[in-house]
């Protein structure tokens, strides 16, 4: 297995890794990152029906599409992705697979005192909060398994973000199962933390870099944290195979700043030092230890170009995030204080078709005019907005202006 602890939060590039480890790579692998503020949209949703679109405009949250299936989930950088690809040795329906893959996590947390479960198919809840949901893809012969892990997220940007008025749409998009959520820094104690040497170690090496900061040694640990040994007949007392996922022929020497084998001595340990690079750090280490023979994994720099064209030719693009959009109807209507308009359409291939606009209103230009200028266009606001900042919008909606009628169409 290889082991890849990313320090990319684009999400563009980061999709497009997922992509290209799944179908150019032939060994196991595990892989940890982290998205700038975002929505991810599974393979199969209507992308506009999931989120609040005035607010990811005004915030400049990109919307990217994944290739597995599931709902439409927010990541920011308190939030920690993980990923499984390995080969299908044997034919599992979802839920078997889910199962298998969320186990490492599960047992992680379990190690630091936190109580959480696989709840349903492919939640994991903790006191029955959802914090992380996963999605499965396969291709040919390889199955990706990746899911979140909400850390420190903010739940009043997530919620903002994909705020949805499904009455609006109508189609065979995949829906967004909103549930309650929780973040796992909450069910966290200094205890627990250091119940587990891995997790305590992990916690005083963060603590060092910010109590005593050092340009030096913070660049040291960066690049040498995940510098992870696995010789055979070394092992960690109560380490068990999982369905080929743990092994106890591993342990795992981390240098620590210094020497590879004497630590940094610091101030007692405390809690507030627990954040999302430490959670990355942790989580990496005691999966690592639990795996066998498995082999810390950078790109080559040929590698990386690879991905990050893969990025702009499908992950940016409109066409893939909106456009592969199932095909579906929308409706909205609005009261303005000179107006009352109602529109409806369908969208197919990600354009607006068969526009119809009906109303109370006043204008001194035919509806026709307008529809025929605004059908054909992507059904995105930046589209939209673009095209109706070209019309004379008075004239066809008096005493309405542009950003009300770019509003009503999502």
């Amino acid at each position: 297995m290889i082991y890849i602890s990313d320090t990319s939060t684009n999400p563009y590039f980061n999709l497009a890794e997922e992509e290209f480890l799944l179908k150019n790579f032939t060994e196991d692998v595990f892989r940890l990152w982290i998205n700038a503020p975002s929505i991810i949209v599974g393979r199969y949703q209507n992308s506009i029906a999931e989120i609040n679109t005035e607010y990811t405009t005004q915030h400049h949250i990109p919307v990217v599409r994944r290739l597995t299936g599931g709902g439409a989930v927010f990541h920011d950088l308190g939030n920690l992705n993980f990923t499984f690809i390995q080969n299908m040795n044997t034919v599992a329906d979802t839920a078997t697979m889910f199962r298998r893959f969320t186990l490492p996590i599960l047992q992680a947390l379990h190690s630091i005192a936190v109580d959480a479960q696989l709840q349903g198919r492919n939640d994991l809840t903790i006191n029955g909060l959802k914090f992380s949901g996963n999605a499965i893809c396969i291709h040919q012969n390889r199955v990706l398994m990746h899911g979140t892990l909400m850390f420190d997220v903010s739940k009043t940007n997530l919620s903002k973000a994909l705020k949805s008025r499904p009455e609006k749409f109508i189609g065979k998009a995949v829906k967004s199962n909103v549930k309650r959520v929780t973040n796992i820094k909450e069910h966290l104690t200094l205890e627990g933390i250091l119940q587990n040497d891995i997790a305590a170690a992990a916690l005083r090496e963060r603590q060092c870099l910010q109590e005593q900061p050092n340009a030096e040694l913070h660049a040291k640990h960066t690049t040498e944290t995940q510098n992870i040994h696995c010789p055979e007949q070394q092992t960690e007392h109560g380490a068990e195979p999982q369905n080929g996922l743990y092994s106890e022929d591993c342990i795992m020497h981390t240098p620590i700043h210094g020497s590879e084998h004497t630590p940094v001595l610091c101030a007692k340990p405390q809690a507030e030092y627990a954040d999302i690079q430490w959670f990355k750090d942790f989580l990496g280490r005691y999966i690592c230890l639990h795996s066998s023979d498995i082999t810390p994994y950078n790109f080559s720099a040929q590698q990386q170009e690879a991905i990050a064209e893969l990025a702009h030719k499908r992950y940016k693009t409109d066409s893939w995030n909106f456009g592969k959009s199932p095909e579906y109807n929308f409706s909205n209507i609005k009261k303005f204080s000179a107006a009352l308009i109602e529109i409806f359409f369908n969208v197919k291939d990600g354009f607006i078709k068969s526009l119809s606009i009906q109303g109370d209103y006043f204008f001194t230009r035919p509806t026709e005019e307008f529809i025929a200028a605004i059908e054909g266009t992507p059904h995105t606001r930046e589209a939209i907005n673009k095209k109706v900042g070209t019309l004379d919008v008075s004239a066809y909606f008096a005493g309405v202006d542009s950003e009300d009628i770019v509003n009503l169409f999502f």
